[in-house]
């Protein structure tokens, strides 16, 4: 299994430029406890797993978002603009979930290329470590991220893209305390491992480009390039 370096940067960087976006954003999905209403799962658009500009949440108000029970129990939940996040309340009560969303923001240009842009999120409610690997949201998300804790802090992500290992997928991982920024690519197994401090809220992405051409909308797309992302509390 591959080991993650860590990520020297200078500057800001953008992995695609949308249309009035100065950065890079992507979707992500966090459950949080309320006194009022219980959990609420805050979908936010932005480059970690956190609230950003509002206004950009105007970009994903079709979003669909889901929550899976061990067993593959598939639930639609509907959501509500809120002020600083898109909201939606888990309907399966009990137990532990996985919490997932899916968005295609359609066909962009750059350059001389276009190309469809895909958006998946997941995260978990209620969930400790060992049942991380109990809920196949692979089998809803065509990309997606499942993480398995190994000894002392290790933890293991696994990509898979369309329900199987993905080898060379391009991984990001950030934490909300600013002592983790990694990046590396998965091995043949689409296994990455890292070390993750306890404590911490890591902001996970997996990128995969898929170079098959079509068509969306009436305009012609040489690839597809998804984004799925994991909020990991840990």
């Amino acid at each position: 299994m591959m080991k993650l370096r860590r990520l020297f940067l200078a500057g800001v960087v953008g992995l695609v430029l949308l249309p009035q976006l100065a950065q890079a954003h992507f979707l992500w999905l966090l459950p949080l406890a309320t006194e009022e209403t219980g959990i609420q799962v805050h979908l936010y658009f932005g480059e970690l797993a956190e609230a950003d500009d509002p206004a950009l949440l105007e970009n994903v108000m079709a979003a669909k978002v889901w929550q899976m029970a061990p067993g593959g129990k598939k639930v639609d939940l509907s959501t509500a603009k809120g002020e600083e996040s898109i909201i939606a309340i888990p309907t399966i009560k009990t137990g532990p979930t996985v919490v997932a969303a899916s968005h295609n923001y359609g066909v962009l240009e750059r350059g001389d290329s276009s190309f469809v842009l895909q958006y998946y999120a997941k995260s978990y409610n209620d969930a400790k470590p060992a049942d991380w690997g109990t809920i196949n949201a692979a089998s809803a998300l065509k990309l997606d991220i499942t993480p398995k804790q190994l000894g002392g802090d290790e933890i293991q992500l696994q990509v898979k893209w369309d329900g199987k290992p993905l080898a060379d997928a391009e991984l990001k991982i950030e934490d909300d305390k600013g002592d983790v920024e990694l990046e590396g690519k998965t091995d043949a197994d689409g296994n990455f491992v890292f070390t993750a401090p306890k404590g911490h809220l890591f902001s996970i992405r997996a990128k995969h480009v898929n170079e098959v051409a079509g068509e969306q909308d009436g305009k012609a797309y040489s690839d597809t390039r998804s984004y799925s992302t994991l909020a990991l509390q840990l």
